[in-house]
């Protein structure tokens, strides 16, 4: 016996015979019903009707496709009647053209349509679908990555829980390179390494990733952003024994009178050996005298015939560079160098240790709370410190 499936019959009751199982009911009928197929859809009537900022493109998966109601954001338009859009409170708008979206900072969009009166401008999640992008949403964030997986955008949820991306408006297509300088002037002349940093973590809005050869320097940071090429420090000693070449400086005058009433500091320093010499002046014309005492005094301290001052070396200085202390060294062989102006790197030696001799002795006048007028015997104790011990 076939009986119709019926879960509500009993097979085991014999009133369930062939006369007593019911009928079966008859088909339902099948009603035909019209859609159609171009009519776009939009589920996102408040955004889309109350949107006020213009550079805010919105992320909408209940958007068939991509539309916009501002039309310097088509590269191509095509001016055509394309039927209407519906909206979620059932209000539609025309649909006035059709063509390709390309703004710095959105992929592009093509197919896109230009709605009159649309206020906000949509993405349709669906279309980056069919394009092959994808598109991933976090509690905070929102990135759509290329067909190979590499991320092209990523932004932050807006303040009205949804999520949004921000472009520029830019009346011409301009190249990748115009569009590098824009930003690089809009930014104060940042570095481009620095740029590409920024773009990379999504730092600025609208701000694209920058590639590897985003590089290079403008006319402007070529000349505001110069500077003096840096002196490399000498590894190497140049000469090979004492008094082969001296380095000298003058520093002062000193704020403060020393006991003797000197205000000046004469330093000399041996290359070979860092011996130091320093002499106290009252006046920088004094300087000449005690350059001759200090000859005087290596003469008698060692065998002329063997050792005699070969070099010296200052800076430009009138102290040093006048007729009298030309002729004195020309008598006795004595070659003159001086470092180039505004240059102290190139006097360096007894550079620093003028600078090694003033710590030394602020420090050790400051730890004994002695006078200030005391600094001359400080600077001679601290020249007899760091020639014995460095």
């Amino acid at each position: 016996m076939h009986v119709s499936r019926n879960d509500n019959i009993d097979l085991h009751d014999p009133r369930n015979s062939r006369a007593h199982v019911p009928k079966t009911t008859k088909k339902a009928k099948i009603v035909a019903k019209w859609i159609r197929k171009n009519e776009n859809i939009c589920h996102v009537a408040q955004i889309a009707m109350k949107a006020n900022s213009s550079n805010f493109w919105y992320l909408d998966s209940g958007c068939s496709r991509h539309m916009t109601g501002n039309k310097s954001f088509f590269e191509t338009l095509v001016m055509e009647e394309g039927g209407n859009v519906t909206f979620g409170d059932g209000s539609k708008r025309n649909v006035v053209g059709k063509g390709t979206i390309s703004v710095p900072g959105l992929p592009s969009l093509s197919n896109a349509l230009f709605v009159d009166g649309l206020k906000a401008n949509l993405i349709s999640i669906s279309h980056l679908s069919d394009e092959g992008y994808s598109v991933l949403f976090s509690k905070d964030y929102c990135s759509i990555l290329k067909p190979d997986g590499q991320t092209l955008l990523k932004d932050m949820r807006s303040s009205d829980n949804c999520y949004c991306l921000e472009a520029s408006i830019v009346s011409n297509h301009v190249s990748m390179d115009e569009e590098i300088e824009l930003w690089h002037e809009r930014l104060g002349h940042m570095k481009f390494r620095d740029l590409r940093t920024l773009g990379k973590f999504n730092c600025v809005r609208g701000l694209p990733k920058l590639g590897k050869k985003a590089n290079g320097v403008c006319g402007p940071c070529q000349q505001g952003k110069q500077t003096k090429s840096m002196h490399k420090k000498g590894k190497y000693l140049t000469t090979k024994e004492p008094l082969e070449l001296l380095h000298m400086d003058l520093m002062g005058p000193m704020q403060t009178e020393s006991l003797g009433g000197k205000r000046y500091i004469f330093v000399c320093v041996d290359d070979f050996s860092r011996f130091i010499w320093t002499y106290f002046l009252r006046e920088k014309s004094e300087t000449f005298d005690k350059f001759k005492m200090l000859c005087t005094k290596l003469q008698n301290e060692m065998n002329s015939n063997i050792r005699s001052i070969k070099r010296i070396r200052s800076d430009h200085r009138r102290e040093f560079e006048n007729a009298t202390f030309e002729t004195f060294c020309n008598g006795l062989g004595i070659s003159y160098e001086f470092s180039a102006p505004r240059t102290p790197q190139q006097n360096g030696v007894v550079e620093r240790k003028n600078r090694v001799l003033q710590e030394m002795a602020r420090v050790m006048l400051l730890s004994n709370n002695v006078p200030r007028n005391l600094w001359a015997e400080a600077i001679n104790t601290a020249c007899e410190k760091n020639t014995r011990c460095v």
